[in-house]
């Protein structure tokens, strides 16, 4: 929603070691037009987009590009990070635990490690 876009856009701008743009969707479906037209370095996600949960999306997402994708949630579950590890994803931001230095080290982390692959 508007208000974690909102969060995570103040805390990227902290980041002393990347120079973060970002790119914001409410939907999956606005979500895949974007990564159509669009390359990217990562991928954030939240569990939710819109009504729908992310899944279906980082598990198509996963299948057809090869930016490392992020789930950010604030269900800090291990079903749902297991959930989400299946789906494709790299890496898990419970939002509750969100900073500038953990995005910052997660993406750094993700990065370093697609880069090994």
């Amino acid at each position: 929603d508007a208000a974690d876009a909102a969060i995570i856009h103040r805390l990227a701008a902290k980041s002393k070691q990347l120079d973060f743009r970002l790119r914001v969707c409410f939907s999956t479906d606005d979500a895949q037009r974007v990564m159509a037209e669009h390359e990217f370095d990562v991928v954030f996600v939240d569990y939710w987009l819109g009504s729908q949960t992310s899944i279906a999306f980082i598990s198509d997402f996963a299948q057809t590009h090869d930016a490392p994708c992020v789930l950010l949630t604030g269900l800090d579950e291990p079903d749902i990070r297991r959930i989400g590890f299946r789906a494709g994803v790299k890496a898990f931001l419970s939002k509750e635990e969100l900073s500038a230095q953990a995005i910052e080290c997660v993406t750094l982390a993700v990065l370093k490690g697609h880069a090994a692959l």
